[in-house]
């Protein structure tokens, strides 16, 4: 006789039995009730279900007709018996009376209680006559001799659901030993043959997992059935996860355990590679230095990483306590709503969103966060998260900023004001500069042609005198005369330059250009100047005048300031001499006047170039000069579009250079 724990254990086996078989199969207590009914293919014909028929007496549906007695008297016996095949004659829902055909065993519930499972198999249905059922008593000892078929037909079946399924399925002795194993199970496990069917299922378990497998087996045993997970580890030492479903089973009073296990591998790797995943990412956000949060559509808080709590001055348990709407300023709550309604509806994003906000210590702060849409894994958005940043510095920055800004603005209008009426001043001062100098230049330009007539009379009587044309003179006389008659030239020269000065400040000086040698103008320039520098035992050359060079100016105005250059270098060089360098690129000419001479002081160069201005050495002021010589010189060569610079160095000499440019035509 089988025996079961419990009724609970029993039915599940049988269920788990039973799930493909046709036949009806029936679990009746000690009074005949029916506790259990499939409900398969020949039940379906009947037109009964389980609701109809649980908690029904059998003998409520055997018609009462003539051997009636007889099935009742051998259900009552098969309590006592270990198994029993007969044939009920039953009525289907609608009263036609039908033939099964039963074969069944006993089972012992709980120690003390005796239950009676039936398998059968509808015979015949049909709408008898009551004289005509004992005919179908013949049939019954048919039946019977097909009893055992049956039963060993159904093991085949349920042996064949055993090794064709698709799952793991392992039977247990109640020490952990494997006493079968489908097929499936050989091939997950890489074992061929019988080579399972030797080992303990806790030698195909890490050490770790031996505690799991004890307590889920003591589950299986005390309460019939278990669900648990634990991982195997195949015979290549490869780890697979199952779902492990456990069934207590008894066969001839020894306790089986039937074990059930779906390969979930792939979907723990997925769910270590997700958490992985997940711990990194959360390792990820507690190293970064901004605020991480979580909320949900109620802008609740649902996680955040510690720097936010470092932000926010909170504990994380103060934080899920807290709604962000909470924590705005009230000026910024409809603000944020609004934002976050907008990324919402636009399933869209904000980089950057400012609000002001209220701690829980008092403090107010600003922050400056960013918000994207939180989904689930069905696409369903179901929140909100981002960055924060704590920007209080920032703001106050930038209002201190405004605030300058707007002084600075109001200073910048005043300064503004007073200097275009400073301006405005300079200008009517400028004006009144130009008006001066205007009038001076005319002056002196006046007075100069009107004084050169006097001393070109001056000269001219002079040298008639000089002559001694109108009679003898002494040598005191003579000497007077010459004295008068440098005097008289030295005059003039000063006069012709003024005038020179005011022709071009006026603008009524201009160049009449052409085309000469300058190879000839310089051989010439140094002839006549030649005598001059025997005097002083000078040497005077050229260099880089290497072809004859054709250049393009004004050619009185150029010799004017040659002659003005070297006349200076011999005045003012005492030994040495002066070489004149030639230079020249491809947009102008470059003319080096070097001597060898005294040099200029440095606090002597602003002078240079300025009107009735000369140096402080004391050789400079012992020689005769007018001063204007090299201003006329710088304006002349302004004049021709050039420049004019010197380099000097007291005791070693000097260097003026003054460039002429070329024509667009002449460059090359």
């Amino acid at each position: 006789m089988e025996k079961y724990q419990n009724s609970h254990q029993l039915h599940e086996a049988v269920e788990f039995l039973s799930k493909n078989l046709d036949e009806i199969v029936l679990i009746l207590d000690k009074n005949f009730i029916i506790e259990f009914y499939n409900n398969g293919k020949h039940g379906k014909v009947l037109g009964w279900t389980s609701n109809n028929l649980i908690g029904t007496s059998i003998f409520a549906l055997i018609r009462e007709f003539e051997n009636a007695h007889k099935n009742e008297k051998k259900l009552k016996i098969s309590l006592n018996e270990e198994s029993i095949s007969l044939v009920l004659k039953l009525q289907d829902k609608k009263e036609d009376i039908f033939t099964l055909n039963l074969n069944g065993i006993s089972l012992m519930v709980n120690k003390n209680e005796k239950k009676v499972l039936l398998i059968g198999k509808i015979i015949q249905i049909n709408k008898f006559k009551i004289n005509e059922i004992n005919h179908l008593e013949n049939v019954e000892k048919h039946w019977n001799q097909q009893i055992r078929k049956t039963l060993e037909r159904e093991l085949n079946k349920m042996h064949v659901a055993f090794d064709n399924a698709k799952d793991l399925m392992l039977i247990l002795n109640r020490n952990g030993k494997i006493i079968n194993v489908n097929e499936k199970g050989k091939e997950i496990l890489g074992y061929a043959g019988d080579h399972l069917l030797q080992l303990n299922l806790m030698s195909l378990i890490s050490p770790e997992n031996s505690d799991l497998l004890k307590k889920s087996l003591e589950n299986t045993i005390n309460n019939g059935t278990h669900v648990f997970e634990i991982p195997l580890i195949d015979r290549y030492k490869k780890i697979h996860f199952f779902e492990m479903r456990t069934l207590l089973f008894y066969i001839n009073q020894e306790l089986f355990i039937l074990m059930i296990g779906k390969d979930i591998t792939r979907q723990f790797e997925e769910l270590l590679e997700i958490k992985e995943s997940e711990l990194k990412y959360r390792s990820i956000l507690e190293n970064i230095k901004e605020g991480y949060y979580e909320i949900d559509l109620d802008g609740n808080f649902t996680f955040s990483n510690d720097f936010l709590l470092k932000i926010l001055h909170c504990t994380k348990q103060q934080l899920k306590t807290q709604n962000i709407f909470d924590l705005c300023d009230d000026s910024h709550k409809v603000f944020l709503k609004n934002a976050l309604d907008y990324v919402k509806s636009k399933k869209s994003h904000l980089k950057s969103v400012q609000i002001q906000v209220n701690l829980i210590n008092g403090a107010k702060i600003f922050l400056e966060l960013s918000i994207d849409l939180k989904m689930d894994d069905n696409e369903k958005v179901i929140g909100y998260h981002g960055l924060m940043r704590d920007i209080t510095e920032q703001k106050k920055a930038e209002i201190l900023e405004k605030k300058f800004k707007e002084e600075l603005e109001k200073e910048v209008e005043l300064r503004t004001k007073e200097l275009n009426q400073a301006l405005e001043l300079q200008q009517y001062f400028l004006d009144e500069l130009v008006k001066s100098s205007q009038f001076k230049m005319e002056f002196l330009a006046s007075m100069s042609h009107d004084l050169r007539t006097p001393l070109n009379a001056i000269i001219g009587f002079t040298d008639l005198l000089l002559e001694q044309s109108y009679g003898k003179l002494n040598k005191e006389q003579l000497e007077f005369l010459k004295d008068i008659k440098f005097s008289a030239m030295h005059q003039l020269d000063m006069i012709n330059n003024i005038l020179d000065i005011a022709k071009i400040e006026s603008g009524k000086t201009t160049l009449n250009l052409s085309s000469f040698s300058f190879n000839k103008f310089i051989n010439q320039m140094i002839s006549n100047l030649k005598p001059l520098c025997d005097e002083k035992k000078l040497f005077i050359k050229v260099e880089g005048l290497n072809k004859e060079v054709i250049i393009l100016a004004d050619p009185i105005k150029f010799k004017e300031i040659f002659y003005n250059l070297l006349s200076n270098a011999i005045k003012f060089t005492l030994k040495g001499g002066i070489t004149i360098i030639f230079e020249e690129t491809n947009d102008e000419w470059v003319f080096n006047v070097k001597d060898t001479g005294i040099g200029i002081a440095k606090e002597d160069y602003p002078k240079i170039f300025k009107e009735f201005e000369r140096g402080s050495n004391p050789l400079v002021n012992s020689i005769e000069g007018t001063g204007l010589g090299l201003s006329i010189t710088k304006r002349l060569v302004n004049l021709h579009g050039g420049t004019i610079s010197f380099k000097s160095k007291v005791g070693e000499g000097t260097t003026f250079t003054f460039t002429i440019p070329k024509p667009p035509h002449k460059k090359h």
